[in-house]
């Protein structure tokens, strides 16, 4: 891995996943599933949890980029707009810096939606065996 590599993953959150990561986190902020309340709001529906969706990351960094062995060290995150269930997203991870004599990396986070606007931004540093001398 170098510094400028990609990562790029498109999914979608279903209101069954919001509703198990509610159950999980214990966040039952209304916002999340009732339509109601939501319409009330200014964003006129119910919105998927912040960090539910930037989860997404920790399931790249682990499973893909860099993968098995990653240690996930630190995380910022910028929550620019709204998520919904079935959208579809996009995440892009990017080298941005690589210290090797640490064995960590500086990566650029996002997530976007289907219209290319940035809904999550942040950069992370991870600790893996594949960025050391």
């Amino acid at each position: 891995m170098n510094i400028g590599d990609k990562f790029k993953e498109i999914f979608k959150i279903s209101q069954n996943e919001v509703n198990l990561y509610s159950e999980l986190s214990k966040d039952k902020n209304p916002i999340h599933f009732d339509e109601v309340y939501a319409k009330k709001t200014h964003f006129e529906r119910p919105i998927v949890h912040g960090l539910f969706l930037a989860s997404r990351i920790s399931k790249i960094l682990g499973n893909n980029f860099p993968g098995e062995g990653t240690i996930y060290r630190k995380q910022t995150l910028s929550f620019s707009l709204p998520a919904y269930v079935e959208t579809d997203y996009t995440i892009e991870i990017k080298i941005l810096d690589i210290d090797k004599n640490k064995g960590s990396a500086l990566l650029s986070t996002l997530i976007k939606d289907e219209h290319e606007n940035i809904i999550i931004s942040g950069e992370a540093v991870v600790y893996h065996n594949i960025f050391k001398d």
